[in-house]
């Protein structure tokens, strides 16, 4: 799992995912040294090849989170963002993703980040 982060790269160390809710997809992704706090990035999708975009009607949502204390959210109406599964079998997924992500509420998060060029392929 990669992706643009605010115009810098950053990469997944560890990724995990889920397939436990029926229909849904649910990836996520850390690594321990970004601005020596740490940064994870998770989203979910429906579990089907096509695009989703998040939205009030969608259930495709993604949360970035830096040093635990700081959080950024593309779900509902708050951001926005789009999710492809190109490729998807019974024991694997791939695709790209990208979101424009707003600050959460009662964090110290503040302003948007955005997210380009994300791309994932995971076995579950």
């Amino acid at each position: 799992m990669s992706a643009t982060i605010n115009g810098t790269a950053w990469r997944a160390l560890c990724v995990g995912v889920s397939t436990l809710a029926p229909g849904v997809i649910s990836i996520g992704g850390g690594e321990p040294t970004t601005a020596t706090t740490g940064m994870t990035l998770g989203f979910a999708t429906n579990r089907a090849i096509g695009t989703t975009n998040v939205g009030v009607l969608s259930g495709t949502n993604a949360l970035l989170t830096v040093g635990g204390n700081a959080l950024w959210q593309a779900a509902l109406s708050n951001g926005s963002g789009t999710v492809t599964i190109s490729t998807l079998t019974a024991t694997s997924a791939s695709g790209t993703f990208s979101f424009v992500m707003t600050a959460q509420a009662g964090t110290v998060a503040t302003g948007t980040r955005t997210v380009t060029g994300g791309a994932f392929s995971v076995n579950f």
